[in-house]
């Protein structure tokens, strides 16, 4: 659990974050998505039109409809296609998640991880929200509550405040990985460089953003959903497809404590860890984040 209050991580975050030279602001593209989405008439051609407009995101939108989690034989060779596999509602999200992310993809050397390895992680727990929702549907009937569409954005966002840290301040978070790779649990690691946290960083990035509530949220609670009080809460849900990810290989750094799974989740969705270690063993039977 934290160490440190939330009003002094607040402190050292507001603190931090005046040392950035310029915060990235929310893309165009991102922008016009988010008025798409409240636009009930939206046609898919406008989509398209819209997400052509950046080739980095339409190579994104069609890798992720490429994967096996989507069981084509065949890869998507255009938009158009790949939409058709992935849902027009999901692709909107993905395309505001891929442009938000792609942000914090400049380049440096100097970076502590991998941009890839973080984005890859994030597409993984997105589709594996998607993954458990059918699934929980079934033991918890107040999950009928919770958009998929909207979770699985959650879950590519969950993990916004690592690529900040990786980009603004490598030197500190290469620290982190250190005392994470010792034995340290991660959010006492980062407390312990930056007296804050991933979650603070994401959550407070998202409340800049202006974006949806429910992200707020899942980007400061994804690590312990239980400090929420709606118990089928999307940072819940969120919570449990980053385990099981972290579970198949694809955590983003190699830490010697694993996962600090929130045991509520047990009682927030009836599961046991029979349930958990089932849905991993699902998870690489069917191989559906191997190729992200």
């Amino acid at each position: 659990m934290n160490t440190k209050s939330a009003a002094e991580r607040n402190e050292a975050l507001q603190s931090q974050v005046r040392k950035i030279p310029m915060l990235p602001t929310i893309p165009v593209i991102a922008q016009n998505v988010l008025i798409l989405t409240d636009n009930n008439t939206t046609s898919l051609s406008s989509l398209v039109s819209l997400v052509e407009k950046d080739p980095a995101i339409t190579l994104r939108i069609i890798s992720v409809a490429n994967s096996a989690f989507f069981g084509f034989g065949e890869s998507a060779k255009s938009l158009m296609e790949a939409i058709s596999r992935i849902g027009f509602d999901h692709v909107k999200y993905l395309a505001l998640g891929v442009s938000l992310m792609t942000l914090f993809s400049d380049g440096k050397k100097n970076a502590a991880l991998s941009y890839e390895k973080i984005f890859n992680h994030s597409i993984a727990v997105g589709l594996t929200t998607k993954f458990l929702l059918k699934r929980l549907l079934l033991k918890h009937e107040e999950n009928k509550k919770i958009g998929s569409d909207v979770l699985f954005m959650n879950g590519l966002l969950h993990d916004i405040g690592y690529l900040a840290l990786n980009r603004f301040f490598p030197e500190e978070f290469n620290q982190v990985i250190a005392y994470v790779q010792e034995g340290s649990p991660v959010l006492s690691a980062e407390e312990m460089v930056f007296d804050f946290n991933h979650c603070d960083m994401g959550s407070w990035l998202a409340d800049q953003w202006n974006l949806p509530e429910s992200i707020v949220l899942t980007t400061k609670h994804h690590h312990y959903p239980s400090s929420l009080q709606s118990s089928a809460s999307y940072a819940a849900i969120v919570h449990l497809a980053d385990y099981l990810v972290d579970s198949c290989g694809r955590d983003i750094m190699q830490s010697e404590t694993g996962y600090q799974f929130d045991p509520a989740c047990y009682n927030i969705f009836n599961l046991n860890k029979d349930d958990m270690t089932g849905f991993i063993d699902l998870m690489e039977q069917e191989d559906i984040i191997h190729d992200l």
